[in-house]
């Protein structure tokens, strides 16, 4: 997200920005596989549940598309006020597919403030992933972290127990 933040605002998109996809994407997948591994080792028998850690995913991601969406909606409204008729501008806000319907001028106009907006947007998910590292520090036992698998008896017959 940090390298995202730093891309110019630009009308064309720098080749580097494909490597900051590249090393988003493999960060993203590094992060989710290890949180979804990681949760036996760190959470007692009892109180594990991946269902949850799931539900808190897809919480924290709506969450995430919720802020995103304000920040644009703010950021439109604050900075094109002046720019565009009130009509034009709900019409935006609405679809921001009519931008090609207006003159040249207008839509780079409109394209600095979607990059302003966008760039915003990566500093407030960079403030929240910086957030998760002490949260997620917060998960870490004393002691050794591993798990413990429940005895059971599987073969009453013969009297013996076998551990699974």
């Amino acid at each position: 997200m940090a390298l995202f933040s730093i891309i110019p605002q630009t009308n064309s998109f720098p080749s580097a920005g494909y490597g900051y996809e590249v090393i988003a994407g493999a960060g993203i997948g590094v992060t989710i596989g290890i949180c979804v591994l990681a949760v036996p080792y760190v959470v007692e028998t009892r109180d594990l549940a991946t269902g949850a850690l799931n539900q808190c995913r897809f919480l924290g991601g709506a969450i995430g598309l919720a802020i995103a969406a304000n920040i644009q909606y703010g950021n439109l409204k604050s900075e094109l006020a002046d720019t565009l008729s009130p009509e034009q501008l709900q019409q935006l806000l609405e679809n921001s597919s009519t931008v090609e319907t207006l003159p040249t001028q207008l839509q780079a106009a409109i394209g600095d403030v979607f990059a302003k907006s966008y760039t915003h947007q990566y500093q407030a998910m960079i403030a929240f992933a910086a957030v998760q590292i002490p949260a997620s520090l917060l998960m870490l036992r004393r002691g050794g972290q591993y798990v413990v698998k429940e005895d059971e008896t599987t073969d009453s017959d013969s009297g013996s127990d076998t551990t699974v």
